[in-house]
């Protein structure tokens, strides 16, 4: 799945593998699936993995203290990651 993933994204030279990582657009624990519509290579440096990861972990939170519904978190990821980013940790100040 791995190697469709990056053949959809264009790039599978080493050089680009090495700067990427497979990453779940709504992770498990907020109910993604593991198919390929929910997988995307994500940024190592600059801005990518890490501020996802963070969003996805603030948005787990937000859920499981009943701040925001499932489907409000997921909708938040699946329609833009990084605004949801920007949303709930940047202006949120969870930096």
């Amino acid at each position: 799945m791995q190697t469709a993933v990056y053949d959809e994204y264009g790039d599978t030279t080493p050089a680009a593998l090495h700067k990427h990582t497979i990453d779940w657009l709504v992770p498990y624990n907020l109910g993604g699936a593991d198919v390929k519509a929910n997988i995307w290579p994500a940024a190592i440096a600059g801005t990518g993995f890490s501020q996802k990861n963070e969003t996805d972990t603030i948005l787990r939170q937000l859920v499981c203290r009943r701040e925001l519904t499932l489907a409000q978190a997921q909708k938040a990821l699946e329609t833009n990651w990084y605004s949801a980013w920007l949303r709930y940790v940047v202006a949120a100040g969870h930096l």
